[in-house]
């Protein structure tokens, strides 16, 4: 769902627009679509928008990011920024610290890669940031056969994870999953070897607070 919120105007929409209003008009007017498409249509995907609220970006405020969209309303997915290109004032920094997962460019840009990457604060928004990316992607129509496999053979199989060094190379991401990495996971039912990306839906589907 888009443009998250107020997106009303697009005359000088990339030029820092600031739009004001009080909270009971946002609430009753412009945020109640966004909430009956969290709530009712169960949407895991949230474009934020160039506009700024007040005097902070929408892609940077906790208060809509987070404390809105996730406290209230029980949002589970991924927000994702309008287009990250060359307007300067998006920051990736203060989007990932204020509930943006992901930074909507191909090509490096002045502000699109972090800055500011080692302190711990920001190591634990980024592995949040991954979750949540990654919990989408497990539970959309792409896995839905290997989420029905998962749910009908857990009575009756186990899955072993078993590290195996040099097997495969799974990368950062399978480790703040909890699955080894490298790792292969071998089905204890049928005896085959199936890829890393299976053992995260085995281990993301249907558990958004795993990590």
């Amino acid at each position: 769902m888009k443009h998250f919120a107020l997106n009303d105007q697009e005359a000088n929409r990339c030029s820092m627009l600031c739009t004001w209003s009080n909270e009971q008009a946002m609430r009753e007017i412009y945020l109640r679509p966004f909430e009956l498409s969290v709530k009712e249509g169960d949407s895991m995907a949230v474009m934020s928008s160039f506009n700024y609220i007040g005097n902070r970006w929408a892609g940077g405020t906790k208060q809509l990011c987070e404390t809105v969209l996730r406290d209230e309303w029980g949002f589970r997915g991924f927000v994702e920024t309008d287009y990250f290109g060359v307007y300067n004032y998006m920051s990736a920094d203060q989007a990932i610290r204020n509930g943006t997962d992901l930074m909507l460019v191909n090509y490096p840009t002045a502000t699109n890669d972090m800055q500011f990457t080692t302190t711990n604060g920001a190591q634990q928004r980024l592995r949040q940031s991954a979750h949540r990316i990654l919990y989408v992607v497990v539970n959309s129509r792409s896995y839905t056969d290997h989420r029905r496999e998962l749910r009908q053979g857990h009575r009756h199989a186990h899955v072993a994870l078993r590290a195996d060094r040099g097997q495969c190379d799974c990368g950062p991401a399978a480790d703040w999953l909890g699955v080894p990495a490298p790792a292969q996971v071998q089905s204890a039912k049928e005896g085959r070897g199936v890829s890393i990306t299976e053992a995260i839906v085995a281990k993301c589907v249907d558990k958004p607070n795993l990590v």
